[in-house]
């Protein structure tokens, strides 16, 4: 008899185990109401965060300027070129959000010319090191070529 309850009842203690975890997890929860947020208002754009955003501009194409990106990233700097001047009549119009707007898509266009200005200076810097290499490794050529030439005339 022993055996026979130990037969069925480990079967049924595994079988249990197994599902035991399944139900547990399939049960509902509480469904969890989470607080929305208040929608926060932007301040109206002033003459002075339109002044801070020129500046920003600037700033970021200085260091484009720097970067070589008007011949490297010519389209993009071009592109932030035109928001600046966009950013400008703005300005003239007394609209500051606009302007404010514009300052700042100018900045990003800067920006983005600037890293694609150092991409591209990286990628020059790694030709000139292959070529550098290839230049020293035909040199070692020739002169091994030679030595094996010298030899051969002795």
């Amino acid at each position: 008899m022993n055996s026979k309850i130990k037969k069925l009842l480990y079967p049924a203690a595994f079988i249990a185990l197994l599902i035991l975890p399944m139900s547990c997890a399939s049960a509902p929860e509480a469904p969890v109401e989470e607080p929305t947020p208040a929608p926060v208002e932007k301040p109206a754009a002033t003459s002075e965060s339109a002044a801070a955003a020129k500046a920003s501009a600037e700033t970021t194409r200085e260091k484009a300027v720097e970067a070589k990106a008007p011949k490297a990233a010519k389209e993009i700097f071009e592109e932030g070129e035109e928001y600046m001047a966009s950013a400008e009549s703005y300005m003239a119009g007394n609209d500051f959000e606009a302007a404010v707007e514009e300052y700042n898509s100018a900045e990003k266009s800067y920006s983005s010319a600037a890293k694609k200005a150092e991409q591209k200076k990286q990628e020059a810097l790694a030709a000139m090191k292959a070529a550098d290499e290839a230049i020293a490794n035909v040199e070692k050529n020739a002169e091994e070529a030679q030595k094996e030439a010298s030899e051969g005339d002795q």
